[in-house]
């Protein structure tokens, strides 16, 4: 049986070639999870309880980060390329997050009405990791030289951490509205996100002679998230789990610094890019202590699992510096 290193001139009949490219971007968008459960008030003449609250929070980092490329390269073009990139936030990203509770009493005749809404101060910090496979397509006749099609697969990875302190807004009692606030001193939650997201989809890009390079990518995802909602203040411990579906598009206008004959290529975009997602999934709360906020002891307390669903939607701007060898 031959060596696999003597298979490797089949494998790949062209010279490798290598990329490298630093990204300075930003991302500006919102999150919103949306909880809801229908319990039995035990009371003949309420019946049926629908509760729920929504909690939005912001996306508004300042990323930099680096990619690297491997790629096979031919005077019909490129066959193939595989890609990874990180990008981290580079701190101070504060925002204000939003908090609403709901409730629906239906035998009662209560319609869904809003009983209580805070805003936090945030911080938040992010880490982004993404692989990415390139595979040029097939095409008919004598192909544009200058015009490449590709399919486009890969991994990307999210991880936000943020931050909420101290809370300002109202509730609603029976005896009418009253304001509700903690000093912005104190750290009442944390919450962390790790999003997976499979994707797959089609990429386009066009030079002409001048230098000028527009790219551009649509992107289905899949999406598979786990999140944790720290309630510090109450010691009130969340797991989300969810799944669903997701769309992401990009574009990039660039400008060829140095021709293609150098021995260094460097080319200066300015990447656009557009992510939404939507999840469904299942909410599982715990006290891990007691909540002093209110009377008993909740230490090991279960809350009842509730469903939950996701969106998210943000857009990035950002420029980037790439070189390839």
């Amino acid at each position: 049986m031959p060596s696999p290193l003597l298979l490797l001139p089949a494998l790949v009949s062209s010279p490798l070639h290598v990329d490298a490219h630093a990204e300075l971007g930003s991302w500006f968008g919102d999150t919103l999870y949306a909880f809801e459960a229908e319990l039995e008030s035990g009371d003949p003449d309420v019946g049926r309880v629908t509760g729920g609250s929504k909690l939005e929070w912001p996306i508004d980092f300042v990323l930099a980060g680096a990619a690297f490329g491997v790629s096979e390269e031919s005077a019909e073009g490129r066959p193939w390329r595989v890609g990874v990139s990180i990008l981290t936030d580079l701190g101070d990203a504060r925002g204000t997050m939003r908090d609403s509770d709901y409730i629906e009493v239906p035998l009662r005749h209560v319609p869904r009405t809003k009983f209580s809404y805070t805003e936090s101060d945030t911080e938040s910090s992010a880490l982004v990791a993404d692989l990415e496979l390139r595979v040029a397509l097939p095409r008919e006749g004598e192909p544009d030289p200058d015009v490449r099609i590709e399919a486009v697969g890969g991994y990307r990875h999210e991880h936000f951490v943020l931050d909420a302190y101290g809370a300002d807004g109202w509730q609603l009692t029976d005896s009418g509205r009253f304001s509700v606030g903690l000093p912005y001193s104190i750290h009442a939650l944390r919450y962390t996100v790790d999003r997976g997201l499979p994707n797959l989809g089609v990429a386009a890009e066009k030079r002409d002679a001048e230098g000028f390079v527009m790219r551009g990518d649509a992107r289905l995802l899949g999406v598979i998230s786990r999140d944790v909602d720290d309630h510090v203040l109450r010691n009130k411990r969340a797991h989300i789990d969810t799944f669903g579906l997701g769309l992401l598009l990009s574009g990039e206008p660039a400008l060829e610094v140095s021709r293609p004959g150098d021995a260094v290529h460097l080319t200066l975009g300015l990447p656009i890019e557009v992510e939404w997602v939507h999840g469904w999934g299942t909410i599982s709360q715990k006290f891990y202590d007691d909540d002093p906020s209110s009377e008993g002891d909740e230490t090991r307390v279960d809350v009842p699992d509730t469903d939950v669903e996701i969106s998210s939607l943000r857009l990035e701007l950002g420029v980037r510096l790439s070189a390839a060898f």
